[in-house]
């Protein structure tokens, strides 16, 4: 059951921060989109909660208390894949998210809190098309 509740909430990180950085060229207050993805649909019950870290750490800031770090979902992610492989079952969305999370340990830090991921790839975007 943990890695069916973790799969959602680990593809969820990485598919905010690719929404994060579709919005990011619009300049909006950190803090106010967070409030407004965790009134929404948009958004799950972990918003409510981590909404705010990660509003710090778009502006730059640190992230307070690290409840479950990147580490901890590449472990998670890995551990689904086999599972999943085992019985037979394809799991697509977590194999990229692996990927996914694995680039942002590669530049973070594994230690990081696991919504870092949303605001690595937030970021990169803007990182990318400076370097290009």
């Amino acid at each position: 059951m943990k890695l069916t509740i973790n799969m959602p909430l680990m593809i969820y990180w990485q598919a905010l921060g690719e929404a994060l950085a579709l919005c990011h060229p619009l300049r909006l207050d950190p803090a106010r989109v967070m409030d407004l993805l965790s009134d929404t649909s948009g958004g799950p019950n972990v918003l409510k909660v981590r909404g705010p870290a990660v509003a710090e750490m778009l502006k730059g800031r640190e992230s307070g208390v690290v409840t479950f770090d990147i580490d901890s979902a590449i472990k998670d992610l890995r551990s689904m894949l086999a599972e999943g492989e085992r019985r037979g079952i394809e799991l697509p969305l977590v194999a990229r998210s692996l990927a996914c999370y694995e680039e942002a340990k590669r530049k973070v830090s594994g230690g990081a809190e696991v919504s870092a991921v949303s605001v690595y790839w937030a970021n990169r975007a803007g990182k990318q098309s400076a370097q290009t």
